[in-house]
């Protein structure tokens, strides 16, 4: 096994290298010219998908619940069908030969495809469209109804999106629309879609993605973001389908500031359910109490719903982090309109408040953090003109955490805003580190199909609504890639005519993995001092008999989220030249 690290010196080698990755990047990715010039385009794709025997179109649902499924791919022949695999592809449309490869990406926990949109369109660029990038969407973001905020984009008025806020606000089942309100309804088959679900459905998009690429160069690889994306990318791996495993289909894994967990990198990592609690008591993922399979499928209580329902996993509260993405971009500089709940405290104006919700200096969990910039400081001012400093609860953000200050009111009485800087050096305000993310392009990435989405077609957003419980409870227990499962748990598996997990082939991964954590993500308070963060990946590289190379580069002054929405050629360059040779330099 072959580690690469470049932080073990101090933070200035990892930027010496940043640096020198960032000049030579133009020739490490450079490719034949096309015949014609690069045209990025995407498209989304829905194609059939495991075929879950519980869900529909195997099954009837009420009027109530088909009425609130709008999205159009959602339907094949005039009848409800959920059994399908939805992906984003990012390719160039110039280009007439079949790709040299293809990376295949899964997002973080309760997040949709729309979040590699930055990070896919740079891979088709800088490898010349010998590379596309496809992103994984989850089957359950086929039950949102995202019209209002699409018919809010078409226009790009502030009045549009307010409308939006409105609907879903005012819906006649509740805020949130009908499926947030009626969970139960959807429980029959979506406490079914659990982890071979998930993964069969991405061996769908994978074997998919294997047709389209040269067969000259077969290369599939396959991305995850986060632990929860990470973690699957190993679960894949490690899959048995049906006698073929996971990983002969792939020729690499990438894990973005994320790893497969637990490992002794972890000291605080999830627990294996036993099995009273896989099937009853229920289990803890993180902060996130989930029910037992026999509860999910036979719900009868606030917190037996199927997908997450909290103050933070919430349908309404997703729909207004949209909705605040898209005041940000047609009225950065208005007073934000957010309800009281969500408004930013003090005033703030559209931008700020859309900043203040995602950048690594404001926000506590460090799973959604961005690095955007600052609140705007008067000129030849300090950071504590506008903000109160403390120390970051997540440990990750040296600057520290901040509060914004009442700035009081101007002589008519009105108060004054909090505005926004999309800086990209802190220092002249009296803070450390580069913002590496651009403000106004991660918000335009929080729209439904970069804004561009039709009626007729739908599209893929940012976040995910519905996001499966029974999902992360497979996940508990399948933690240390070789699962036990006892006959009963097996049992219940399979009760309902599903599948048992299958993860038999994780000693015999043999194939290449790239690990990229950022400096300032979630990686950073797990790794024991003094060991250098390769150390992370090389934990899961233990638990691989084949002992394949992993190649790992710090991302200095990364937040977690800067992985895939950075304005840097960085991540993406390196990952178009793992895709083209299976290694970096």
């Amino acid at each position: 096994m072959r580690l690469l690290e470049h932080r073990s010196e101090g933070r200035s080698v990892g930027r010496v290298v940043v640096a020198i990755v960032l000049i030579l990047l133009p020739s490490l990715v450079r490719a034949p010219q096309a015949q014609a010039p690069i045209e990025v385009a995407r498209e989304r794709r829905v194609i059939p998908g495991f075929n879950e025997p519980n869900s529909p179109p195997n099954v009837t649902v009420s009027e109530g619940l088909r009425a609130a499924v709008t999205d159009p791919a959602a339907y094949r022949g005039g009848r409800l069908d959920l059994n399908q695999a939805v992906f984003l592809r990012f390719f160039d449309r110039n280009r007439v030969a079949p790709p040299k490869s293809i990376v295949v990406f899964l997002p973080g926990l309760a997040v949709g495809a729309n979040m590699f949109t930055v990070v896919a369109r740079e891979i088709v660029s800088l490898s010349v469209g010998e590379t596309e990038a496809w992103a994984v969407d989850s089957r359950s973001n086929l039950l949102e109804d995202t019209r209002p905020l699409i018919e809010a984009e078409r226009t790009g008025m502030v009045a549009a999106s307010l409308d939006a806020l409105r609907a879903y606000q005012d819906h006649p089942a509740g805020p949130g629309g009908y499926i947030a309100n009626h969970p139960f309804e959807v429980s029959g088959f979506m406490s079914e879609w659990g982890l071979d679900v998930y993964l069969r459905d991405v061996k769908a998009i994978v074997e998919e993605a294997r047709r389209r690429v040269d067969p000259a160069t077969p290369r599939v690889l396959l991305a995850g973001h986060d632990f929860y994306g990470a973690s699957l990318v190993a679960n894949f791996a490690a899959y048995n389908f049906d006698g073929v495993a996971g990983y002969a289909l792939l020729a690499g894994l990438i894990l973005l500031d994320g790893t497969p967990a637990p490992n002794a990198a972890f000291g605080s990592a999830p627990r294996t359910p036993t099995d009273e609690g896989y099937l009853n008591t229920g289990a803890t993922f993180g902060t996130l109490q989930l029910p037992g399979l026999n509860v999910l499928r036979n719900p009868q209580q606030p917190g037996d719903e199927a997908f997450l329902i909290t103050s933070r996993f919430n349908p309404f509260t997703h729909q207004v982090s949209e909705i605040a993405a898209q005041l940000a971009v047609a009225d950065p500089e208005g007073r934000s309109a957010l309800p009281a709940e969500f408004a930013p405290t003090p005033p703030a104006t559209n931008a700020a408040a859309m900043a203040l919700m995602i950048d690594d200096e404001f926000t506590e969990a460090d799973d959604e953090r961005f690095s955007v910039g600052f609140l705007r400081v008067p000129a030849g001012g300090k950071f504590g003109d506008v903000a109160n400093k403390m120390p970051d609860p997540e440990g990750a953000n040296p600057n520290g955490y901040f509060t914004p200050k009442n700035l009081g009111s101007d002589a008519a009485g009105n108060p004054i805003l909090q505005r926004w800087d999309g800086l990209k050096d802190l220092t002249p305000i009296g803070l450390t580190e580069r913002e590496v993310s651009d403000p106004a392009r991660v918000a335009r990435g929080f729209l439904v199909g970069d804004g561009v989405a039709s009626l007729e077609t739908g599209e893929a957003n940012y976040l995910s609504w519905y996001f499966p419980k029974r999902l992360l409870l497979d996940m508990l227990m399948a933690l240390n890639l070789r699962p036990r499962l006892s006959a009963a748990v097996e049992s219940a598996m399979r009760a309902r005519g599903g599948n048992t997990l299958t993860e038999t082939e994780n000693a015999r991964v043999n194939i290449s993995i790239l690990g990229l954590p950022a400096e300032r993500g979630i990686l950073v308070r797990h790794v024991p001092v003094p060991f250098p963060f390769s150390f992370v990946f090389s934990a899961y590289a233990f638990s691989l008999s084949a002992r394949p190379t992993i190649y790992s580069k710090l991302l200095p002054d990364y937040a977690h989220r800067d992985v895939t929405w950075s304005s840097e050629p960085l991540v993406p360059g390196l990952i178009v030249e793992f895709a083209r040779t299976g290694k970096v330099n």
